[in-house]
């Protein structure tokens, strides 16, 4: 505005003051104020004038009662949004900064509302009142920026600046920062506002680092403009705030970073060895519990039992070897719905109660058998070791078990064989008794033929005892032979050969109506066997079969090389691995069934009628076999006979030399005989043989009792015969006792065991004489004579 419209303004103005007062008067305003006594004027005029003279964009006057006393020109849009703030300013007498407000020639101004007051009056308290506002809108470029712009910015980075929210914007006002001659049109959303313009348009005061929107550290303050909408925000960036005091601290920090530094490398050397040390420690403790960790899971996981865990009902672990006896896989162990899958149904209630008394805790540990069944179907005896344990604070078992089949079918044998051994010792000392019975028998028998005249029917009926003892003696050696205490002499022999001399007797045992055929294998087969022995067998298994065809059948025998393995071994339950002689009887019988089989072996058990079987066959084979280190098997079905196998170890030893013996002439003598003897016929008859024989005989019914006689006659005895087997003292104790005390003598052992090796009395030497009972008179003279003749043993 130039100078001549300035005082136009002004003339104006002196105008309407000088009548406005009236015009104020008349609407009901400005009592009391600057204008009361001024003359009426036209107010459009005068607002026009006003604003011209001020530089505001508009102004308008309101009274206290909230209406417009006077106004310049502005839109009817921008009057509605200031009419409000203006009457409360008029009742309330608060100043107040409106804006930014956008006017209708969409300008952007700024609205100032100042009231108008009374003075202050003793009927008011004495505080003045208000009667009316003043409106006025401006542009801020022509106010605001150069108030701005006189803020302090002496620094670099320093900056202020004014903000305000217009709807979804924010407005930045900033003559530094933006050109004057567009300030207002720098916006941006109000989502993209920093932190630091939100608190200062929201009223927030503080002093903090912020992060701009620039992502730029910085040091700042907010500010609300009171009474307006406009918010102040000074700031600048946090390098260039606290540089001088980082450059002070880093001085600062440096030299103690230097202490911290020496004094940390020393306990970082301190530090670094502790942790040596504990790494080492850490180490070795890593390491045993490594390998305590491998010894336990090698333990159990090459353990030679099966070792499980079980949680509510279920496998919860299983070691391989577990899985390996019920034929499983560990993972289908585990995936069984219950243990008791793995049970046979008879024992499954029995399992379960045993399972249950150890969750329970009724008992802490059990130890039990079940039978199972593997996966295929095998039968199965297991042996369980099991105990209560809490896995997770839930009670379980665990345990191990074992596969006892092959035991139980062992001790199964064991006990057949312990209750073998039991009937052989009580055969074999009722052949020992039997046998001093048969000698006295046979030799009075002989006697007495020897002394009737050869033309006496006393002959027919002493033959008849002969026949009937030396059936007995027969008997006796079939009991030995059972209890393997008869005396064998085992030679190098070819087994085809044995048997082809001897298929002539048994051809004759076989019944007319039964084919007998031996298929004998064409190569050597070469054992150390005995050949009556082997003759025995081959009688009895013979006899068996001929017994168990009825009516027209067949007997093969045959004779082959058999080679078994461990494999073949562990399959028949039986044997050593290694080169046989397989002997073989085959019949076309009737055949056993398993219950009649499995005692084929028990002696005195028979299936023949009472009458026409003694029960020792099978019983003497099977001593017999054993004695000669060999294996016999049987098998059989109802209905498709029977095959006996005799396995005998071959060996590579040449067939042995046949000598022929010259019979010695029986003759007496007169030399001196202490016979010793507890049985009570048999040292009568022998005394009786002897001294009918020229010798001079004296007995003795035990050692003791002969020690006695040799010391009395000082000597005078050339031969002692005596028992193996007496009370009190037994032969060969009478032989050593001899022997101690220096006496040069012959002896004879007798005995009714034939093996040397007697129960009791242990092994005789091989160098002393023996002869087994039951004698003959012959033998007996024939023996004497040869140890009479014979120099005395050293």
């Amino acid at each position: 505005m130039d100078r001549a419209a300035a005082l136009s303004c002004r003339a104006i103005v002196a105008e309407y003051a000088a009548g406005v007062d009236s015009a104020v008067r008349d609407r009901g305003g400005f009592r009391g104020s600057a204008l009361a006594g001024a003359a009426p004027l036209r107010t459009g005029r005068f607002w026009s004038a006003v604003q011209e003279l001020s530089g505001y964009s508009a102004l308008v006057v309101v009274s206290a009662g909230g209406e417009i006393v006077g106004q310049s020109v502005i839109s009817d849009g921008t009057a509605r949004v200031l009419l409000d703030a203006a009457v409360r300013s008029a009742r309330d007498g608060r100043f107040r900064i409106l804006g930014p407000i956008r006017d209708a020639d969409s300008t952007l101004v700024v609205g100032f509302v100042a009231p108008v007051l009374e003075p202050a009056t003793a009927a008011s308290g004495g505080v003045p009142r208000a009667t009316g506002a003043v409106l006025a809108l401006l542009d801020p470029a022509d106010f605001l920026y150069p108030a701005v712009g006189h803020q302090p910015a002496a620094t670099e980075t320093g900056d202020c600046y004014l903000v305000a929210r217009e709807r979804s914007d924010l407005v930045l006002l900033s003559p530094r920062r933006f050109p004057a001659a567009a300030p207002l049109t720098i916006r941006r959303p109000w989502r993209q506002a920093s932190l630091l313009e939100r608190l200062a348009v929201e009223g927030v005061r503080t002093f903090d680092t912020y992060t701009d929107t620039g992502e730029v550290a910085v040091v700042g303050t907010p500010r609300r403009i009171a009474g307006a909408g406009w918010g102040l925000v000074c700031r600048i960036d946090r390098w260039e705030a606290l540089g001088a005091y980082n450059r002070r601290a880093r001085d600062d920090i440096l030299a103690i970073l230097t202490v911290f530094l020496a004094l940390a490398l020393v306990w970082t050397w301190y530090r670094r060895r502790g942790e040596r040390a504990h790494e080492a420690e850490r180490r070795r403790a890593a390491e045993a519990l490594h390998a305590a960790e491998h010894k336990f899971r090698t333990l159990v996981e090459q353990s030679l039992a099966g070792i499980y865990i079980i949680r509510e009902g279920r496998f919860r672990y299983v070691n391989p070897t577990f899985a390996r006896i019920f034929g499983y896989t560990v993972e289908e162990i585990l995936a069984l719905p219950s243990v008791l899958d793995l049970v046979v149904d008879e024992d499954r209630a029995m399992v379960r109660d045993m399972l249950r008394r150890r969750e329970d805790g009724t008992v802490k540990s059990t130890r039990y058998n079940f039978r199972a069944r593997r996966k295929d179907g095998t039968p199965l005896e297991i042996e369980v070791h099991g105990t209560r344990t809490d896995i997770d604070g839930i009670p379980g078992i665990i345990g191990t078990l074992l596969d006892v089949t092959e035991r139980g079918l062992l001790e199964h044998q064991l006990r057949q064989s312990q209750k073998m051994e039991a009937v052989g010792q009580l055969a074999g000392g009722m052949a020992h008794d039997f046998n001093n019975l048969l000698t006295s028998i046979l030799a009075t028998v002989e006697v007495l033929a020897s002394e009737v005249p050869p033309d006496s029917p006393l002959h027919a009926d002493l033959r008849s005892i002969q026949h009937a003892g030396q059936r007995g003696a027969e008997l006796t050696r079939k009991l030995l032979a059972f209890s393997r205490r008869q005396r064998l002499e085992f030679l190098a022999v070819n087994l085809c050969d044995l048997v082809r001399d001897f298929a002539s007797v048994m051809r004759r045992v076989v019944r007319e109506d039964i084919e007998f055929r031996m298929e004998l294998s064409e190569a050597r087969l070469p054992v150390r066997a005995d050949a009556g022995a082997v003759e025995q067998i081959l009688m009895n298994l013979v006899t068996n079969a001929r017994d168990a065809i009825r009516g027209s059948g067949r007997v093969v025998i045959r004779a082959s090389r058999v080679a078994l393995d461990r494999s073949s071994c562990d399959a028949l339950g039986w044997g050593e691995p290694g080169e046989y002689a397989a002997l073989m009887v085959t019949d076309t019988g009737i055949g056993m069934d398993e219950a009649t089989r499995a005692r084929v072996f028990e002696p005195f058990y028979t299936t023949k009628p009472v009458g026409s079987g003694t029960g020792l066959g099978m019983a003497t084979v099977y001593g017999l076999v054993k004695q000669h280190r060999g294996y016999v098997e049987v098998r059989s079905a109802v209905g498709r006979g029977t095959t006996v196998t005799v396995y005998l170890p071959l060996t590579e030893a040449g067939p042995a030399e046949t000598h022929v013996s010259t019979p010695v002439p029986v003759l007496g003598g007169q030399e001196t005989v202490l016979l010793v003897e507890d049985e009570d016929s048999l040292r009568l008859i022998g005394k009786r043989v002897l001294e009918k024989h020229g010798y001079a005989v004296v007995t003795a019914s035990d050692g003791e009792r002969a020690l006695e006689v040799f010391r009395t006659r000082d000597g005078a005895i050339d031969l002692v015969i005596t028992d193996v087997i007496m009370p009190r003292l037994g032969g060969p104790d009478l032989y050593r006792e001899l022997r101690r005390e220096g006496r040069r003598v012959r002896v004879l052992f007798t005995s009714g065991y034939a093996d040397r090796d007697i129960a009791g009395v242990g092994p005789l030497d091989p160098d002393l004489p023996l002869l087994t009972k039951p004698w003959t008179i012959t033998e007996l003279l024939k023996r004497v004579r040869e140890l009479l003749d014979a120099p005395v043993p050293e």
